[in-house]
């Protein structure tokens, strides 16, 4: 009997999509994992929701024993194992009904960007195409639309793999050629979904063992001292990009560094171009009015009973509601809690940041 899965995927639409599983992934695939499906002309990345045996992989039966529509197959299983827990699935399904959204969108908010896909589209050379190739180069005389036509398949033939479409604008009349090859069923399409590679940044760390003088007695360069103040200002480890910035250093003064075993190297993901590093920046210190204050109280006493409430907190602009907000913050982590703070549009996110790196210091991800 047929395996198929329900999975949720990033478009909006509030409903699952029903995949059969293929027979070599019969039993490696759980609620949970990330599978790459494909989605009208393209490849998507999904979750799945559910694992269910079903009836004949031809289609979902009806009361009449019919089939409505051809049920495609997973193309690719992601990860080896679930990328989310079953607390997790439940959570998301949670949030894709409370706030009335698509489940994928849901889904795709508790993962990490870190693998998408990006979908390329081929030409294949069908036997068809073989058989046509041979009759235009047996021709004595070719008209300019057969010349392209030849030069497009025989360089298919030649490189003895699919060509990417991307290539055809640099071929002279391959647009046309390939549209015509196509329709006349000498190519065959087809679309490869490929991962995209995830940006990464390179971190230094200082080593303590670089503190100790060496025996030989060479004193640190200038250079080398920056670098050094520069880590130890933060004490944390930094993008290479800060380094080089605040240091003031090259980056062959980094890989002398990183070869002499001063420094530390290695590589994580690119985050977004925020300088979470500012510590120029001082918070405002509000004194709260007395709308504020009631507003405040009657937030802090939600945090009290520890139970899940909503709160809806109006004001025009300027009345002064992220210090509010920003002080129901407060009394979450002094009661040993946490807390999430959105911001309605990208452009705030760095304002926001600073403002809370300046009032809670370190305690901000």
């Amino acid at each position: 009997m047929a395996q198929f899965c329900e999975v949720a995927l990033p478009v909006p639409l509030r409903r699952t999509f029903t995949y059969s599983i293929p027979a070599e992934l019969e039993g490696a695939v759980a609620a949970g994992h990330r599978v790459a499906v494909p989605f009208r002309n393209r490849s998507m990345i999904g979750v799945v929701l559910e694992v269910k045996e079903g009836g004949s992989a031809a289609g979902t039966p009806t009361s009449d024993g019919s089939a409505k529509f051809q049920i495609k197959e997973i193309a690719k299983l992601i990860d080896p194992l679930p990328a989310l827990s079953p607390k997790l699935i439940e959570l998301g399904q949670w949030l894709a009904n409370y706030y009335l959204a698509p489940a994928g969108d849901a889904f795709r908010a508790l993962l990490p960007p870190l693998v998408e896909l990006r979908a390329e589209r081929v030409l294949h050379i069908t036997d068809e195409g073989r058989v046509y190739l041979a009759e235009i180069a047996a021709l004595s005389n070719r008209d300019d639309s057969q010349i392209k036509e030849q030069a497009l398949l025989e360089l298919i033939v030649i490189e003895g793999k699919p060509l990417a479409t991307r290539r055809l604008a640099k071929l002279p009349g391959g647009l046309a050629a390939s549209m015509r090859l196509l329709r006349g069923g000498y190519l065959r399409a087809e679309e490869l979904s490929k991962p995209r590679k995830s940006r990464t940044q390179r971190i230094l760390s200082w080593k303590e063992s670089a503190d100790i003088a060496p025996p030989n007695g060479k004193k640190t360069s200038a250079a080398e001292s920056r670098v050094r103040e520069t880590l130890m200002q933060f004490a944390a480890p930094l993008p290479l990009s800060e380094v080089l910035s605040r240091a003031k250093v090259s980056r062959a003064v980094i890989d002398r560094m990183v070869r002499s075993g001063k420094l530390s190297a290695w590589e994580e993901p690119a985050i977004a171009d925020d300088d979470f590093l500012e510590i120029e920046f001082d918070s405002p210190t509000n004194e709260l009015n007395a709308e504020q204050q009631s507003a405040c109280d009657s937030l802090t006493r939600h945090i009290e009973r520890g139970e899940f409430s909503t709160a809806l907190l109006h004001g025009v602009t300027g009345s002064g509601k992220t210090e509010v907000y920003l002080c129901a913050v407060e009394e979450a982590l002094a009661r040993g809690k946490s807390a999430i703070i959105l911001v309605p549009e990208i452009a705030l996110t760095l304002w926001m940041g600073r403002h809370c790196r300046a009032r809670f210091g370190d305690r901000v991800a």
